[in-house]
């Protein structure tokens, strides 16, 4: 019935083929529509913004924003939960485009020369390693190098003066 005052009350469904609006928003056959909103039952999704300023759930995809697209959004949540996050935070770690950050400790990328750092201890993408205070148990196999003023190659171990060679021969 309708009030007085303007007000319809009403019982039952509401069937709005498409033409229209309501509240600001154009009834369309399958979606309603307003500036820089859709909400779509065929297609299962709702989009709030334009362009590279968009949300998007999408109930096939997931939920991405920055970009139309989610394989191009800067941040996306798939529906089998695989996050994609271009920048940020987490856990008081940073994640830039290369690297996984906290003070002291970085993670790299290819793209960087070092693979992990931090101020003692640095492997590179090769697996060359720099430390400073090791203790190492098991087995250590060198064929080159130096050790407390000791030089190694293939066959010998030998002072830094020659006073003193080990042979694998004797």
């Amino acid at each position: 019935h309708l009030d007085n005052d303007g007000s319809v009350v009403m019982q039952g469904t509401i069937t709005a083929t498409a033409g229209g609006t309501i509240g600001g928003f154009t009834i369309g056959s399958d979606n309603l529509t307003a500036t820089n909103f859709v909400l779509n039952t065929t297609d299962k999704f709702l989009s709030l913004g334009s362009s590279n300023n968009i949300f998007i759930a999408d109930a096939d995809e997931g939920i991405y924003l920055g970009n139309a697209s989610m394989n191009s959004a800067p941040f996306a949540v798939s529906l089998e939960g695989k996050l994609t996050a271009s920048a940020g935070q987490i856990a008081g770690f940073t994640i830039d485009g290369h690297s996984l950050s906290t003070t002291g400790v970085e993670i790299n990328d290819n793209t960087q020369g070092i693979f992990i750092s931090s101020s003692a201890f640095k492997v590179s993408h090769a697996g060359d390693i720099t430390a400073s205070n090791v203790d190492l148990t098991g087995k250590i196999s060198a064929t080159s190098g130096d050790i407390g003023g000791f030089s190694i190659d293939t066959s010998t171990i030998s002072s830094s003066n020659d006073n003193l060679i080990l042979r694998d021969n004797g």
